[in-house]
């Protein structure tokens, strides 16, 4: 490929500079909507080339183009920017962990972001020319529920896109290889929340009162029978329960009982069936009783289906710029949930799952000691350079 060898000397010289930049913005994390800090080491990086960037979108996200020569064609790339809360647990010897109480990276939203300034850099100052624009999206608010990509596509992000990536930290993987999986990528993650108002009453006299809880208790034995007897087999989904709160004292029957779980499905399709079904359960089980229910469905991120065109351009350029053996192929999809989907309803789009683990020392996503290998920086920065760029030349 005709650009590898010029991003890979650059990218290479960038090395010490992005892992700088990666552990600022480890130690000074910000959760979903206050990502004031972290947008403001953005645009900084960005005027910093020269570019223009244009911030406040959809709250603290940070927007970017980059024309790379003539042509009408745009092609995207997203970062998410927010950190979690909770507490940073790495010992003090990690001179780069959190010094923010209760608030940490613990999803690779750091490595994200510095990526993706790392491919604005690479792009602007590498000398590379191709036949239109690259838009990059540092966006806010990925945790969220609802994620922070609707706002970004509202507020018109997508507008001329012909195709999107992002990549995401897998500590399954080591540097410098990347997995790929093409059609069902990750699930939408729907929560909802089922409200049982029955009557109280004392427990020697259960037929005056109307127990809140033994209806519950039926909901959440239909709930857990739901995925077998609507959805085929063969698609993914899962649909479960994660609190309860009800009653007031073990001598009386609750009046009122609350169940609140998610929904998680690969496909649109199962989504809408399991929604549904969880509706007419919880009604037909609280009639059946002669108590009351409500039932709240918070739409979450709906199902990434990753592009196979796009898909195919990763795999060809990752073995040109990673070498072989750099890619595996990701046999099953993720249950878990990315907002990155919103943008696959604009335009093909394409996750890539990038190898972050360090030697010896599997941490799973969201765990309090998270971190990442700094050796995966420069070999995802000039892939994603590498893929922009082809996708552009590609008519």
């Amino acid at each position: 490929m005709e650009w590898t060898d010029q991003l890979r000397g650059h990218v290479s010289s960038l090395e010490a500079e992005l892992v700088a930049l990666r552990h600022r913005l480890h130690e000074r994390p910000e959760v979903s909507h206050e990502e004031v800090e972290t947008a403001g080491t953005v645009a900084e990086a960005l005027r910093a080339l020269g570019l223009e960037p244009t911030t406040g979108v959809a709250g603290h996200g940070v927007v970017v183009n980059l024309r790379l020569g003539d042509g009408p064609r745009i092609v995207a790339m997203r970062a998410d920017m927010d950190a979690l809360p909770i507490q940073d647990c790495k010992p003090a010897s990690v001179a780069h962990r959190s010094t923010r109480a209760g608030v940490m990276h613990a999803c690779g939203h750091d490595l994200h972001t510095t990526i993706l300034v790392g491919v604005a850099r690479a792009l602007a100052r590498a000398g590379v020319r191709a036949p239109g624009t690259v838009r990059l999206l540092f966006q806010p608010a990925e945790e969220a529920t609802p994620g922070g990509a609707n706002g970004m596509a509202a507020a018109g992000v997508m507008e001329g896109v012909s195709g999107i990536f992002a990549v995401h930290s897998d500590p399954t993987l080591p540097p410098g290889r990347i997995g790929l999986r093409r059609g069902p990528a990750t699930a939408s993650t729907d929560q909802f929340t089922i409200e049982v108002i029955g009557r109280g009453g004392h427990s020697s006299r259960p037929h005056q009162a109307i127990d809140a809880i033994a209806v519950a208790s039926a909901i959440l034995t239909g709930i857990y029978q739901l995925r077998g007897a609507r959805i085929d087999p063969r698609r993914a989904a899962v649909v479960n329960v994660g609190r309860i709160r009800g009653g007031e004292a073990p001598n009386a029957l609750g009046g009122g009982c609350v169940l609140e779980g998610c929904i998680r499905t690969a496909d649109p399709e199962s989504r809408l069936i399991l929604a549904e079904a969880l509706r007419t359960l919880a009604r037909t089980s609280a009639e059946a009783a002669g108590a009351r229910v409500s039932v709240a469905i918070a739409n979450g991120a709906p199902p990434l289906v990753n592009d196979s065109v796009l898909a195919g351009l990763v795999e060809k350029t990752a073995l040109a710029v990673l070498g072989p053996g750099s890619v595996e192929e990701l046999p099953e999809p993720s249950m878990g949930g990315e907002d990155f989907a919103v943008y696959g309803q604009h335009a093909p789009a394409m996750l890539v799952r990038l190898g972050t683990a360090r030697p010896g020392d599997y941490v799973p996503l969201h765990s309090s000691v998270f971190d990442v290998d700094d050796r995966a920086i420069v070999p995802a920065v000039t892939l994603m350079s590498a893929v922009l760029l082809e996708l552009l030349g590609n008519d």
